[in-house]
């Protein structure tokens, strides 16, 4: 198999001309946009025939990225059950244990801000074993049972190796042919993972197992993973790394206002997500005094909602399109969690929690499908990756806030703090909508509304 089939080709095509004669010429026709959008999804659908014909090498490519975001799922969604045990284990109020996810955000902004410059350096196979390494060094952490001290600090390692894992895998599966399904798939299966983890947590901790087994569990399939990275990946090493073009600080996707908008967007989005995922087992138990087996049920079936929320948009994702896809499921999100918080009823809550959750889902994987519709190529790889990392940051940050507000205000104003964060995701999709709607492009976007200009 060619690095061709890894990564699409970097020499100018016809469609470069194209976009250097739009973003020379820029427009402000409606149809321009719609025809170009257009173009996308049916060279898109187009490629469907080579890739079922793929290599063999290219789909366990996409079967290690499928597995590696299990894992991270199951990381993500565990520590929401874990909390109150470590409570006890190392006698720590919410406000302490809150600290680890500000350290762990930490990490990803770290991840966020240099993923770009990494992956032009170390290329794809590096780049990914730096990820997997990180991670898997955190859950070992995790699964000794270290000090307290220690058990704070773990999160800065796992954060930053997460975030690279998601910044490589995400950039990989959108240079594929079938892309939108494909990432609709990869977060669907890292639902799959959030899924399983807090109910075989409570489980595990219900039959008065020590907490850390699941943790044993992850490293056991994470060393597997680490251990076939160089098999998989070492043909796409030399091709995988951007471009000279994209790396020269000219083009750094760092300097262009629009990534900057879209990555907030998902900061909010990553934020009320994995915020929703950690604090309402806690809220359910603590506050509406829920039994431990009923919250755990519960939190699984938002993660579940999540899951079947990706899975079911996957095939519809070209008749709907991606930005009727977004709206959709915000208005969903919102829906969701107004009910979750207005009715203190067992099946409500677990009906708004499951409607949050499919709502959710789609929204990070259709949003990236989206931007590698319309963002030039030789800024993909670099949008992607710091998107993907810094959207991942919320993963760390607000959750550190949703402790806080539990410990300071009490756990009732856990709810309303993450309806602000759908709230503050919903104002920064209509800015993006708006810089898309009055621009041709997203090219031209790129090119007109720098940050900086020397």
């Amino acid at each position: 198999m060619t690095t061709a089939e890894l990564d699409p080709p970097t020499q100018v095509s016809a469609k470069a001309k194209l976009e250097e004669n739009w973003l020379s010429n820029p427009t402000y026709d409606q149809d321009t946009i719609a025809e170009a959008e257009n173009e996308n999804l049916l060279n898109e659908n187009s490629q469907n025939l080579s890739y079922i014909t793929s290599p063999l090498r290219v789909k366990l490519q996409i079967g290690f990225a499928f597995l590696a975001f299990i894992l991270i799922g199951a990381n993500d969604a565990v520590i929401g059950v874990l909390l109150p045990r470590w409570g006890d284990y190392y006698h720590v109020d919410k406000t302490t244990l809150s600290f680890a996810f500000l350290v762990g955000s930490v990490g990803y902004l770290i991840a966020a801000l240099n993923s770009s410059f990494l992956s032009s350096k170390l290329g794809n196979v590096k780049f990914l074993l730096l990820g997997k390494l990180s991670f898997l060094g955190g859950i070992l952490i995790f699964a000794s049972q270290p000090p307290l001290y220690i058990l704070l600090g773990v999160p800065l390692l796992l954060g930053f190796g997460a975030a690279i894992l998601e910044a490589a895998l995400n950039s990989h599966l959108a240079s594929l042919p079938n892309k939108t399904a494909l990432l609709n798939y990869l977060h669907a299966f890292y639902g799959v993972g959030a899924l399983l983890s807090p109910f075989l947590a409570s489980q595990l901790l219900e039959a008065k197992f020590s907490w850390n087994i699941i943790y044993f569990i992850i490293a056991t399939v994470s060393l597997c993973l680490l251990l076939s990275i160089r098999a998989l990946f070492t043909k796409a090493d030399a091709t995988t790394t951007i471009s000279e073009e994209s790396s020269n600080q000219e083009n750094s996707p760092l300097k262009y206002r629009f990534v900057w908008l879209f990555a907030f967007f998902l900061l909010f989005y990553a934020g009320a997500e994995i915020s929703l995922g950690h604090w309402s087992y806690s809220f359910l138990t603590e506050y509406r005094h829920e039994s431990t087996a009923l919250a755990g049920w519960l939190v699984s079936g938002y993660w579940l909602g999540l899951t079947v929320g990706r899975v079911c948009i996957a095939p519809l994702a070209h008749k709907i399109g991606s930005k009727n896809i977004i709206n959709t499921c915000l208005i969903g999100v919102v829906c969701g969690l107004l009910l979750f918080n207005l009715v203190a009823l067992s099946f409500t809550s677990g009906f708004g929690l499951l409607l949050t959750g499919f709502c959710l889902g789609p929204i990070l994987p259709t949003g990236f499908a989206f931007l590698s519709n319309v963002i030039p190529s030789h800024l993909l790889m670099g949008s992607i990756s710091f998107i993907a990392s810094l959207s991942s940051l919320g993963k760390a940050l607000f959750p550190w806030l949703a402790g806080n507000v539990a410990e300071g205000l009490g756990l009732q104003m856990f709810l309303p703090y993450v309806i602000l964060l759908a709230v503050a995701m919903v104002l920064c999709w209509l800015v993006v909508l708006n810089r898309a709607n009055t621009l041709t492009t997203v090219q031209t976007a790129v090119e007109s509304m720098p940050l900086l200009r020397n």
